[in-house]
């Protein structure tokens, strides 16, 4: 697969297809970290001390299951616009996407696993799974570190585990993060109660898009802080108690909202629709937060589809409009943005009238 076959091909599944009846819970991503014994670490090496590790760690990496025949690029060969198609498609980190010699990108073709060699550590693998699915994402990296490690000798000891650039950062060398839609705690201006609530449960929530555009789309990424070694099962325990919490206030709050007086919740998601269905002109914020409203007045029965559409398909048609401007977006000059934003507009337009998609009657 070539780089432009990788950037042309649909989104991931886990981006677009609702695998949650409540749509809050929209995948679950896995980070396992690993590094080599006596090399150093990436921000500290030199090229010939990167392209030593890349030469140990491609075989190994190539010789797992699924990973044959994977897309593999040398970060350096990519260009500008290439890099930003791959971190609006989540399947290259911003940390990555400025190294050069010596760092390679793996995708097998799957497309559910990244493997960057050279980021921050060595090695870093990110599992993506729709849904809530942390133990089966907990498995699947347990499972490709197992394989690695009967092939390559990592960094570790007895007393921290896996060794890291970042010592509070060693021990099994895992993470796991949410990606949540939140827009009943967002419109209801909750997220920056949550956010203090759960730094205190020592788990961190943070807007999705790292664009610089705060709540954007009502999405956001909740994470675990990384524990010591042999602390994972247990972290993981807690990290699903809280993560439970969160999606029981979201339901709570939408119900609120929905019953508030005043139709204050049919007049935003009215609006919402107005926005996309009429607008000559959208800039991809207020495309986004339109978008995160109209699901959820899908959600409230507030928005009708065509009768052969599906709940989950009208609910992934609206993501996948979603994440296909953000990804337009991301790959037009700045000077272009005037003739994106009439573009977005069309195509938002052109989506609601291909669905039918409308108010009910006691909003119209």
């Amino acid at each position: 697969m070539t780089t432009d076959e990788l950037i042309k091909s649909p989104l991931a599944d886990w981006m677009i297809s609702c695998a949650d009846d409540h749509d809050i819970v929209i995948g679950t991503i896995g980070r396992l970290v690993r590094n080599l014994e006596g090399y150093r670490f990436p921000g500290w090496s030199t090229a010939d001390d990167r392209r030593a590790v890349s030469d140990i760690l491609l075989p190994a990496l190539r010789s797992l299951r699924g990973f044959k025949s994977a897309y593999c690029s040398e970060i350096k060969e990519l260009s500008y616009e290439q890099r930003r198609s791959l971190m609006v498609r989540k399947q290259l980190t911003p940390c990555m996407a400025a190294r050069r010699d010596g760092c390679h990108l793996l995708i097998p073709e799957n497309r559910d696993l990244i493997c960057m060699v050279n980021e921050e550590e060595h090695l870093v693998l990110h599992a993506y799974r729709q849904g809530n699915r942390i133990r089966e994402t907990l498995a699947e990296l347990r499972k490709l570190s197992a394989s690695l490690e009967s092939k390559v000798t990592f960094a570790q000891d007895a007393r921290n585990g896996y060794l890291t650039s970042m010592p509070g950062e060693s021990g099994d060398g895992i993470q796991i993060y949410t990606v949540l839609h939140l827009p009943g705690l967002a419109i209801s201006n909750m997220m920056p109660q949550v956010t203090k609530a759960m730094e205190k449960l020592h788990i961190n929530i943070s807007p999705y898009y790292s664009d610089g555009e705060d709540d954007t789309g009502n999405l956001f990424i909740a994470y675990s802080i990384p524990g010591p070694k042999g602390s994972t099962d247990e972290l993981m325990t807690h990290y699903r108690s809280v993560l439970q919490q969160i999606i029981s206030r979201e339901l709570q709050v939408r119900v609120k909202l929905a019953t508030e007086p005043g139709l204050v919740l049919a007049d935003k998601v009215a609006r919402a629709y107005a926005t996309l269905s009429h607008a000559l002109r959208l800039s991809l914020r207020e495309c986004r937060n339109a978008i995160s409203v109209l699901r959820l007045g899908h959600l409230l029965g507030m928005v009708v589809w065509d009768g052969a559409v599906s709940h989950r398909s009208a609910i992934s048609q609206l993501r996948e409009l979603d994440a296909e401007l953000a990804l337009r977006s991301a790959l037009q000059p700045a000077e272009e943005e005037a003739f994106q934003s009439i573009l977005r507009a069309r195509v938002a337009r052109e989506i609601l009238a291909m669905y039918h998609a409308g108010l009910v009657d006691e909003l119209s």
